[in-house]
């Protein structure tokens, strides 16, 4: 398991997502709940759950709520894993540079 806080307090938003999508899904299994349940839950599709888990996308503070309920997590652990979704959303250094530099690996690139 990661320390929520460290990954709120640094790092790029691109592994900020990835570390989030990391712990709903060890949430998700620690639940025993499947994808398709979850996608149900939320009103969306099986694999806007999957490209959650793995950070390819973004997840909205709300749909974070959504799924910690679901799973049963505590308020505590609900907020602060909804403040690492508002965090992961922000706009890394590198988008104001967009028609210079693209992709994901900019993102990985600061954080290594």
């Amino acid at each position: 398991m990661w320390e929520v806080s460290t990954v709120a307090n640094r790092g790029s938003p691109t592994v900020r997502r990835r570390r989030l999508g990391m712990e709903l899904r060890r949430l998700r299994d620690a639940a025993n709940i499947t994808i398709d349940v979850v996608a149900e839950h939320m009103d969306c599709s099986a694999s806007k759950v999957s490209r959650i888990e793995t950070g390819h996308i973004g997840a909205a503070p709300r749909d974070v709520r959504d799924m910690l309920t679901l799973y049963g997590a505590d308020t505590d652990k609900i907020n602060e894993l909804m403040q690492v979704a508002r965090e992961a959303r922000q706009k890394g250094w590198w988008h104001l540079y967009g028609a210079v530099l693209t992709g994901a690996y900019v993102g990985l690139e600061q954080e290594a």
